[in-house]
């Protein structure tokens, strides 16, 4: 069924409330020290040791413990050889060569600089060749080497890429390719390390297309045009792959190379930084008019419908999904966010009517009202909400609050906590028998299957008699992410403080990575029409009212395509449409 429910005034209010979210990137060591009682250490360690050429150290890969040896040093890289791997030094000599005069600075202009002189104050960093990866990389860049021993026992402590020569050539294209992949991810977790993943990966194909070096194929996306462009899974991981290089691809030749420094630079992640990006770059274009001039281009690659359906980039052009050979037609279809549908409508004259579904779930509806706290699952993310209680006259005091979530299980955590020294230090407090135990005490993980309700007698964790914080937290981990956490009701009834999350609420938060929001928000669609005439045609939008239902009159000389994509940034349910041909 589609859902109809009536848009509300204020839909567009909330998203762009979500589309201003910038949650905090996670710093595990902060985290540690101020959450695990962990001993307070530098977060960086003293410059100790240089290598030289011939130097060897232990590494920890994927493969477990190894040895290296620094085959060639460069101002801004050492270049470390696995013990017993062979290779020619003519082409590590040209490898060196054109890393340090093409492409180190090709990186660093377009993109942004690595962390430097980064966890070990040593200005260069590592790349690590090894014989062999156990799993079927070509490279990867672990942020655990950013940080100390202390955090992360398996860190090298210094900022490296490794690389595949089991199946990579030392110099060759591919090798290339990966080498600058890697690099940008090195540059991206110092820029925004909370980055989600597909626009990180997304960065990172652009780099090596603009170096010249194309691994990817986009017809691994463009066979499925429905892949949800803003999620990332190992089923179609390679979809995913070509679907973020494509869209950066257009993204880089519509708005150019300083809207991708921008947009690398950027803190808010995903959607919410393109909109933001965009927003500089084009103030004319809104983010739905820009990805509904996406996909078309992906379909048309071609200037003669404007400049902006064009790709410099060559390459396959997909195939219509369905072909629609008669009339009467109808369906009804599921479609992921961002994902597109392209049909071949006939020729002739008929009625063409769409619906489609009108809200979509950020989370569950809540008891009561409509607004809730909301912090949407990202990677890498700290998202905190905080508050001030003076619990000085009271012996007694009771935290009641409804909560949802939907978190990746044992990876990512919601806590609540509280301090007694102003913030220096934080007691995670005990949620009862649906916690469970993490590295920093009791929190909820998993899915909550609908709201529940939690009241702790904070008389039970000392913390009354005195000025507390009071702080609902979530931690996120990297490479997977679900939908978030989302409270509401919160109160404490012996001082009077009730917050609905509605107007006229009592308590006043510091919101980070949280954000007051409807729990429904608008479903957004684009629905249009490409029609056919020489060497070009035209594409119109169509206007769809309250309920996201339109309808043409169409009278049609040729065959065209349809192209729908449902476009709600940060959702990640699918959407229904209805769609009918009727004479």
């Amino acid at each position: 069924d589609i859902d109809q429910r009536p848009i509300p005034t204020d839909g567009r209010e909330m998203l762009g409330r979500l589309l201003a979210l910038a949650p905090p990137a996670r710093d595990y060591h902060e985290t540690d020290i101020r959450l695990g009682n962990a001993k307070p250490r530098p977060r960086t360690l003293p410059l100790t040791v240089t290598y030289d050429v011939g130097d060897q150290r232990q590494f920890n890969t994927v493969n477990g413990p190894m040895t290296a040896t620094v085959a060639a040093i460069t101002d801004n890289a050492y270049f470390w050889m696995e013990e017993g791997l062979a290779y020619s030094a003519d082409d590590l000599t040209a490898v060196v060569t054109r890393f340090d005069q093409e492409l180190y600075p090709h990186i660093t202009t377009r993109f942004g600089t690595e962390w430097s002189p980064g966890i070990d104050g040593d200005p260069r960093f590592s790349i690590l060749h090894l014989t062999q990866f156990e799993s079927d990389e070509l490279g990867y860049f672990d942020s655990v080497d950013e940080y100390p021993r202390h955090v992360f026992p398996e860190s090298n402590e210094q900022e490296v890429i490794y690389l595949n020569l089991g199946d990579l050539r030392l110099g060759g294209d591919l090798y290339y390719g990966t080498l600058v992949h890697e690099m940008q991810h090195l540059v991206q977790w110092h820029l925004d390390p909370n980055e989600e993943t597909w626009l990180d990966e997304g960065l990172s194909q652009l780099a090596e297309h603009t170096a010249g070096f194309d691994s990817f194929e986009v017809s691994d996306y463009l066979n499925n045009p429905a892949l949800p462009l803003t999620e990332w899974g190992e089923a179609d991981v390679y979809g995913h792959y070509a679907a973020s290089a494509l869209f950066m691809i257009y993204f880089q030749e519509q708005l150019g190379d300083e809207a991708v420094y921008d947009l690398a630079h950027h803190p808010a992640d995903g959607m919410a930084s393109v909109a933001a990006v965009l927003a500089v770059h084009r103030p004319d274009l809104t983010l739905e008019q820009f990805m509904s001039d996406w996909v078309v281009a992906n379909f048309l690659r071609h200037g003669g419908w404007g400049t902006q359906y064009a790709y410099d980039y060559n390459f396959r052009l997909p195939r219509h999904d369905q072909r629609v050979s008669s009339v009467p037609f109808s369906e009804v279809r599921d479609l992921p966010q961002y994902g597109a549908r392209y049909i071949e409508l006939p020729a002739g004259n008929y009625r063409l009517a769409f619906a489609g579904d009108t809200l979509v779930d950020m989370a569950d509806a809540p008891e009561t009202g409509r607004q809730i706290w909301l912090a949407p699952a990202v990677d890498n993310a700290e998202a905190t909400l905080t508050t001030r209680l003076d619990l000085r006259q009271l012996t007694s005091a009771t935290l009641e609050f409804d909560a949802w979530y939907d978190l990746e299980e044992e990876y990512d955590y919601a806590y609540v906590m509280a301090s007694t020294d102003g913030g220096a230090t934080w007691q995670v407090l005990d949620l009862g028998e649906r916690a469970v135990f993490s590295s920093y005490g009791v929190g909820l993980t998993g899915q909550s299957a609908g709201w529940q309700r939690f009241a702790l007698a904070l008389e039970d964790d000392g913390l009354t008699g005195q000025e507390i914080l009071l702080r609902f937290t979530m931690l996120s981990d990297g490479g997977v992410s679900e939908r978030g956490v989302a409270l509401d009701n919160i109160a404490v009834p012996e001082l009077g403080f009730l917050d609905v999350v509605e107007e006229g609420a009592t308590l006043d938060w510091v919101a980070e990575g949280f954000t007051a929001v409807s729990a429904q928000v608008p479903q957004q669609w684009s629905v249009q029409l490409i029609t056919y005439a020489g060497n070009g045609g035209e594409v119109v939008q169509m206007p769809l009212d309250g309920r996201n239902q339109g309808q043409w009159e169409l009278s049609l000389t040729d065959s065209a395509t349809l192209v729908i994509s449902p476009q709600t940034p940060l959702a990640r349910h699918t959407a229904g449409y209805w769609l009918s041909l009727d004479e």
